[in-house]
């Protein structure tokens, strides 16, 4: 009799059990805290959706006024459809904007997005400070690039950091009254060109053949055949006098280096004081005398490498920020077509995605085959994750040539070369 109240007490207390537990853990799932900080985990997918969900995203972008008021338009559409989250952007002007960045990681104070240069994109990548690029997919729909090589500017490890904004390649800049540049020439196609401009002008009125900025990236994409002296130099101003660029074919073209700003560089072309410069797109884009002028590709080297290396500027996610999810979904609902194009015609570089490129010659002063071609250039660019202690490289060599007086060319050149081999496919094949 008492074995069986037993196993019926027994069967009783175990029917309660299950349903006690169906009662407090059905459904149950961890869900990530509306207002706490980021985990060290992934966000819950079981979270609040984000339209829903209260975010702060301070947004910190290297931009000339002009772009910046084309990306706070596009940003005021977006912000109406999510009144519930708080917007801070700011701009940064884009020559200290990355050290601006550099001194904020010091202290904490880091915005949950940036626009940087590509360059300090993997610097910022390879110290921490970024999160993960999971997937694009921009608010036009279409998430295919000009190139490749564009994605691989942002790539550290084989992981995306940055989302691609727009590509500032170098160009040959001359007066439109001087002749046609030959499209794609070679370099002895280029010396032809320049003999038939001497044997036509007098002197450039500055005496100046080709003037170049003392630009790192610059002198990295032309490539060491600039790195000659033409004959010794004993004091900083014969330094900035005695290069040459070996063309090929026994022609060499006399070089002048000047730390003067690229408006200043572009006025001396215009005003006939020099033949040839080189600068980048959006130098030309903020150049108000820019239809005086006309645009050509860099000649490409034997090597390969000449115009390997163009400059950008791409949007990140800080690692650090508590609404990544939030701060992904802007960056891929305003960086579109729309707003590259936008930012091209305000003096930007060329934009990444491949749905603006037939619409280069509305935006540009520059014809878009020139574009174009320039862009071509990247298929030889691979990222490099120690390129900002290259590039730091670069510079103390140009730092050390000015300082010195009797420069040394072959230590730039040197630099240079180990910049340019990191670029190039062969040896990401090796």
């Amino acid at each position: 009799m008492y074995k069986g109240k037993s196993v019926w007490f027994t069967l009783l207390i175990g029917m309660i059990l299950i349903t006690v537990s169906g009662v407090f853990f059905k459904g149950t799932e961890y869900s990530r805290p509306q207002d706490g900080p980021a985990g060290s985990g992934p966000p819950s997918i079981s979270g609040p959706p984000a339209e829903t969900r209260s975010a702060a995203l301070h947004i910190a972008v290297a931009m000339q006024e002009a772009e910046f008021e084309a990306l706070q338009k596009k940003h005021a559409a977006y912000a109406e459809s999510r009144p519930h989250h708080t917007y801070t952007l700011e701009r940064l002007e884009p020559s200290a904007a990355s050290m601006e960045i550099r001194e904020r990681t010091r202290t904490g104070d880091i915005p949950d997005i940036v626009l940087l240069p590509n360059t300090a994109i993997i610097e910022f990548a390879a110290t921490g400070y970024l999160a993960k690029v999971k997937e694009q997919s921009p608010g036009d729909g279409d998430s295919s690039h000009v190139s490749r090589a564009v994605d691989a500017q942002v790539e550290w490890n084989g992981i995306a950091w940055g989302m691609p904004v727009d590509i500032d390649p170098y160009l040959f800049v001359y007066r439109a009254d001087e002749g046609e540049w030959p499209e794609g020439a070679a370099y002895a196609d280029v010396a032809e060109w320049l003999e038939a401009r001497r044997a036509s002008h007098d002197s450039p009125a500055g005496g100046e053949w080709l003037l170049l900025r003392r630009d790192p990236m610059l002198l990295t994409a032309l490539g060491t055949q600039l790195f000659q002296l033409s004959r010794p130099a004993d004091s900083l101003q014969e330094e900035a006098e005695a290069w040459e660029w070996k063309l090929g074919g026994g022609q060499s073209l006399p070089v002048r280096l000047t730390a003067a700003p690229y408006a200043s560089v572009l006025s001396q072309v215009a005003d006939g004081q020099a033949m040839v410069a080189a600068a980048p797109l959006s130098a030309l884009h903020q150049f108000d005398g820019s239809a005086s002028l006309r645009a050509a590709v860099l000649p490409q080297s034997e090597d390969g490498w000449s115009g390997a290396w163009q400059p950008g500027r791409s949007f990140a996610v800080s690692s650090k920020s508590e609404y990544e999810r939030e701060a992904f979904e802007w960056v891929n609902a305003v960086n579109d077509a729309s707003l590259q194009l936008a930012i091209m015609e305000q003096g930007g570089g060329a934009p990444v995605s491949n749905s603006a490129s037939p619409l280069y010659s509305g935006a540009s002063p520059v014809p878009a085959s020139v574009i174009s071609a320039a862009l071509q250039r990247l298929e030889a660019y691979r990222s490099a994750p120690s390129f900002y202690h290259q590039q730091t490289a670069v510079i103390r060599e140009l730092e050390l040539l000015h300082d010195s007086d009797r420069p040394d060319a072959s230590s730039l050149a040197e630099a240079i070369e180990t910049m340019q081999r990191s670029f190039t496919q062969d040896e990401r094949n090796d």
